[in-house]
């Protein structure tokens, strides 16, 4: 739990999720748009789509290809382009990890050459001043401008996004930016004060975990007596019926 916040495989899961235009959000396309908008603005590189690519894309996460090279996130309008993004929060990329993604000839089961050449896209997503990625294909992109493209858009809706998505975006950025701007010994200092805080109420912790194991053992014995004071006598008795299909 303590190390959640820096987990990798948790950022580009919500951050798959928010791009997603067939999740259920409530965001629709409007957070991919954004993030696309952002990449051309910051990178050389020109991401020309339709809006019928937007209605059919898909959003993937930890897609493997044949070579076993591995993306975090693949987003893709099937025979148009691609944008491969590889992320990270506190690692450095892998063994010409980046290059060996764009030598690949799939993404995952799928052939790049299903893909005209200028539709095919690389995402290098990290810290601001973490060291590039080593294929000159990459583009470089800092998670600031994730954020950055999100909140504008959140600014620009005038609240017609449900709260709920809204506050959990929120939240995801909150924590995006609060550790990427954090230095190692800040955070290391502070995952030290939350054990100390654990440790200083643990037995107090573990009375609460004590009492409500105690109500869940207590609703399991006394439900099916709750129950049937909620039905009515005539809907509910012991008989067992089944009914036969006569093709039978």
């Amino acid at each position: 739990i303590l190390g959640s916040a820096r987990a990798e495989q948790t950022w580009n899961t919500l951050l798959a999720y928010f791009l997603d235009p067939s999740q259920p959000h409530g965001f629709g396309a409007a957070l991919l748009k954004a993030f696309l908008a952002k990449v051309e603005q910051v990178t050389d590189d020109e991401i020309d789509y339709y809006h019928r690519d937007i209605e059919r894309v898909t959003v993937e996460t930890e897609v493997t290809s044949p070579r076993n090279n591995r993306l975090d996130i693949l987003i893709r309008a099937p025979g148009e382009w691609f944008v491969c993004i590889e992320s990270k929060v506190d690692a450095s990329e892998g063994d010409r990890q980046t290059q060996r993604y764009v030598e690949d000839t799939h993404i995952g089961n799928e052939e790049k050459g299903n893909y005209p050449e200028g539709g095919q896209h690389y995402l290098f997503l990290s810290k601001e001043h973490a060291p590039d990625s080593s294929a000159e294909r990459f583009e470089d992109i800092p998670w600031r401008d994730v954020v950055e493209a999100f909140r504008a858009e959140l600014n620009r809706s005038h609240g017609q996004y449900p709260e709920r998505s809204v506050s959990q975006l929120d939240d995801f950025l909150s924590t995006v930016i609060t550790v990427t701007n954090m230095e190692e010994d800040d955070f290391e200092q502070i995952q030290k004060e939350k054990i100390q805080l654990l440790n200083e109420y643990r037995d107090d912790i573990d009375e609460l975990f004590e009492a409500a194991e105690d109500l869940r053992q207590r609703a399991i014995e006394e439900w099916p007596e709750l129950f049937r004071s909620h039905v009515d006598d005539d809907l509910w008795t012991d008989e067992w019926t089944t009914r036969l299909d006569p093709r039978e």
